[in-house]
């Protein structure tokens, strides 16, 4: 018999194991709703040398130029979003992933609707 785990307020952010279910949890991200920045974030990790995140972005809404001191990847669960440095800029539609090294100024832009997990690694 299989247990389902489910996101709750009451998650303990320092078991061992832990199981997310990404759909319901942006559902229930859209739920609560976007607010005025058009975004809405969980934080579904947050341990020493790695953080989750589950991001969900309205179409239009972008993170301005910014960056992380570690590597990060952004996968894009839903939607369509691009991604850019000061080098390139690339799409990222639905199942697809970008990496980045820590420290390189980047942006991210909804192309439409998406949703996001985002982990940030720490500096070396």
């Amino acid at each position: 018999m299989t247990t389902k785990r489910t996101l709750s307020a009451e998650r303990l952010s320092d078991a061992g194991l832990q199981v997310f279910d990404l759909s319901e949890t942006a559902a229930q991200l859209h739920a609560e709703g976007m607010g005025a920045t058009n975004r809405n974030a969980i934080t579904l990790r947050n341990a020493p040398g790695l953080r989750v995140v589950l991001l969900a972005m309205q179409a239009g809404d972008r993170l301005h130029d910014h960056h992380a001191p570690g590597p990060i990847t952004l996968h894009t669960i839903t939607g369509r979003v691009r991604f850019t440095t000061t080098d390139q800029a690339v799409e990222l539609e639905a199942q697809m992933m970008v990496a980045l090294e820590g420290g390189i100024t980047h942006a991210v832009e909804a192309l439409e609707e998406s949703v996001c997990v985002l982990i940030i690694g720490s500096a070396p």
